[in-house]
């Protein structure tokens, strides 16, 4: 799934997202994680102890994109303990078949598909719209435009000599 285009009106975005089929409770939270428009640091913040006591972004303390998740049990069926996943609160009833052992592995999903926030890279040869030729370009060609933040600690950007289309 590609990632979406970057909006920073989050009424705008509430509307994208009841369109898209979310959960209510959870779209409702987008004007006050992001009271003054749509970034990462407001995604990530921590949650202030008023927030935390009235419950806003669910329970207990941690950032506020935790509001986002639902925690599912999910049963073993070969006898071991049940285990506990998350999932996205704000993907339509048909994606909520995808969990996430780890709540940050939930964050790079919201980034990537609910928010633009996604990590690119212009440089990686990644844009398989530009006019940079392969041949011109000193790293190999990855088919990717968005990135993990591992995947963009990771590799190194590699300028590259631009061909003119």
């Amino acid at each position: 799934m590609p990632a979406v285009k970057f909006e920073p009106d989050a009424s705008k975005l509430q509307t994208r997202l009841i369109h898209e089929g979310g959960d209510p409770g959870a779209i409702k939270l987008l004007i006050n994680v992001f009271p003054e428009g749509v970034n990462l640091s407001a995604l990530t913040r921590q949650k202030t102890a008023e927030e935390v006591a009235s419950q806003t972004f669910g329970q207990g303390p941690g950032q506020v994109f935790l509001g986002f998740l639902e925690t599912v049990q999910i049963e073993q069926n070969w006898g071991g303990d049940a285990t506990f996943r998350y999932r996205c609160r704000l993907c339509p009833d048909i994606a909520k078949t995808t969990s996430w052992k780890h709540e940050r592995d939930v964050l790079r999903h919201l980034r990537k598909h609910h928010f633009g926030l996604a990590n690119e890279c212009e440089l990686w040869c990644v844009n398989p719209d530009s006019c940079i030729s392969l041949s011109d370009c000193y790293a190999e060609f990855s088919g990717k435009r968005v990135y993990t933040t591992g995947e963009m600690r990771s590799h190194r950007c590699v300028p590259t000599k631009k061909s003119h289309c």
